[in-house]
């Protein structure tokens, strides 16, 4: 199990570098002003199939709908500064940017790279096919996935991450918050979920077959309501086999604990 956790730190680091090239927002001792603006996109789809969301601070809602043949892109941008003569002058600096290539749309915040006191935010609410693959990337704010089917990936700093009503392949990484994840798990299917501090829970339905395997330096981990053939099973983490063992589920935690229920 301490080569789990290695490796698990290793991905935290690189997820750290996200950090290193966007400016946090400062925590201001005043922001008494703000100003905020909607946004709305709409993006037809031709050849595209797949989403790549990269956001900075904020909210991002993604849901998948079977009816969806456009990809709809809603939300607001945040400004909040000393005065709302500041936060208004500099909300024209916070960019929402959409491209389009032959098999991705992409959406991007642009926003200064050096604060100066101001908090610059950016929520998004996503609507599109739920055939899409999706990545995502965000320093600070929850992610919530919903009714998706096809594999997710997510890389956030700090923040909430939930999956609902999912199907497919799912790759989390975070540095603090907890991983949430109501999902089915394919045939030959991957969960891959890391998170320094914070807890993992993994609802899956009770025929699930996978190896199952579970990293904790500080925390517990628990599997209830599901059959589980023990491989390993240390103070560190734990491994086992979950029906004949098909797909794979690993979670890993540094402080926190994982949780894997069977419905």
């Amino acid at each position: 199990m301490k080569g789990s956790v290695r490796c698990h730190l290793a991905c935290i680091a690189v997820l750290l570098c996200i950090i290193g090239c966007s400016e946090v927002n400062n925590i201001a001792d005043s922001r008494d002003g703000s100003a905020s603006a909607s946004f709305e996109f709409e993006e037809d789809v031709t050849s595209q199939t797949r989403l790549r969301l990269m956001g900075v601070t904020g909210s991002v809602t993604i849901t998948g709908s079977e009816e969806a043949s456009t990809v709809q892109i809603t939300g607001e941008r945040i400004v909040e500064s000393k005065n709302d003569a500041d936060a208004t002058q500099h909300l024209e600096e916070l960019e929402v940017r959409i491209e389009k290539s032959s098999g991705e749309i992409s959406i991007t915040t642009k926003q200064p790279q050096h604060s100066d006191n101001r908090n610059y935010r950016v929520d998004y609410t996503v609507i599109l096919p739920n055939s899409f693959e999706t990545h995502v990337t965000l320093v600070t704010g929850n992610v919530n996935i919903n009714a998706m089917e096809n594999s997710v990936s997510i890389n956030n700093v700090t923040g909430f991450v939930s999956l609902s009503e999912f199907i497919g392949n799912a790759f989390i990484t975070s540095v603090t918050g907890n991983i949430d994840v109501s999902a089915t798990l394919p045939e030959d299917g991957t969960f891959h979920l890391n998170t320094v501090t914070g807890g993992i829970r993994i609802d899956v339905p009770r025929t699930t077959s996978a190896q199952f395997t579970a990293g904790v330096v500080t925390g517990g981990i628990t599997v209830s309501g599901i059959e589980y053939d023990v491989i390993e099973d240390d103070p560190m983490g734990m491994r086992a086999t979950l029906g004949d063992g098909g797909g794979e589920i690993r979670a890993n935690v540094v402080t926190g604990h994982v949780i894997l229920k069977g419905h």
